[in-house]
């Protein structure tokens, strides 16, 4: 599988921003999977994206600090998302993991859903450090918004409910302006909806829904 992926990326001209996602897990010491940060690498991917699910933050800094570090020998960067039912739950509290880790090579992936669901406005980002961020991931949501404690509503959200731009009522508009320029911007929407479509057909329209959200 890996050769004929590096075969299609060679074919094509497609690149690989990030591979993902790790969650590190309480009950489940092994936070890295073998052979998945060189996989990442062989790929080309400029960076891995991690969750965390420990109930103490003492232990998300522990494992953080430990992929980081196992992540430059491969010369990768470490995403850290956050979500209002994990173990980050804010921007701050992401930007905040990130400055005790003191790695470098190191950023803050904002989830424009998870951003929102979490209390997040486009002025924030204004707020914090520029380069805490090196990519964003983009979707777009319903105004029907399960409350911050009921994480079932907020999980299937997230898994199957999401809208691509334009569909929805994010500010993304404004979420993309507060954005550091040029960084790369990931569509994410995984929707029960369309998960029948070709591969192909999903990634026209996303690529579509992302060019008219930048044009406008």
């Amino acid at each position: 599988m890996l050769r004929e992926t590096l075969l299609r990326l060679k074919d094509t001209g497609v690149s690989v921003l990030d591979t993902e996602f790790l969650r590190f897990e309480p009950d489940h010491p092994i936070g890295i999977p073998e052979g998945f940060l060189e996989v990442s690498a062989r790929l080309g991917a400029r960076h891995v994206l991690v969750m965390s699910a420990e109930p103490e933050e003492a232990r998300t800094l522990e494992r953080f600090g430990e992929l980081c570090d196992r992540a430059a020998q491969y010369g990768l960067s470490v995403g850290l998302e956050f979500a209002v039912y994990t173990g980050v739950r804010t921007l701050a509290h992401a930007a905040q993991v990130v400055a005790r880790s003191k790695r470098t090579n190191v950023s803050v992936v904002v989830d424009a859903l998870h951003f929102s669901r979490s209390g997040g406005m486009p002025a924030h980002i204004g707020q914090m450090d520029a380069a805490l961020f090196r990519y964003a991931q983009i979707c777009d949501a319903s105004a029907d918004m399960p409350g911050p404690t009921d994480t079932p509503n907020l999980v299937r959200e997230a898994r199957t409910g999401r809208l691509l731009p334009g569909e929805g009522v994010l500010p993304l508009r404004e979420l993309v302006a507060a954005l550091p320029a040029g960084i790369p911007l990931a569509i994410e929407a995984p929707s029960r909806a369309t998960a029948d479509l070709p591969a192909l057909e999903r990634a026209k329209r996303a690529y579509r829904a992302l060019s008219a959200l930048l044009a406008s």
